[in-house]
């Protein structure tokens, strides 16, 4: 996860899952969890304009409209 990289290089703090607490080994990284989080997540799909797109990357783009 580049985010977890970056935080490690001390480029960056970074927000991530509980779940990627442990993708990196032997890290010098803190982690701290947030306490009653008020943050409200979004998600998109993106994608090259004008890129031809395989019939599976298709359907799960449809699976959003």
């Amino acid at each position: 996860m580049p985010l977890l990289y970056w935080a490690q290089s001390g480029i960056a703090i970074s927000l991530i899952p509980d779940s990627a607490q442990n993708l990196l080994s032997n890290t010098s990284l803190v982690f701290k969890e947030i306490s009653n989080p008020s943050i409200k997540v979004s998600s998109v799909v993106a994608w090259r304009r004008r890129q031809s797109l395989s019939s599976v990357a298709k359907n799960f783009i449809s699976m959003f409209k």
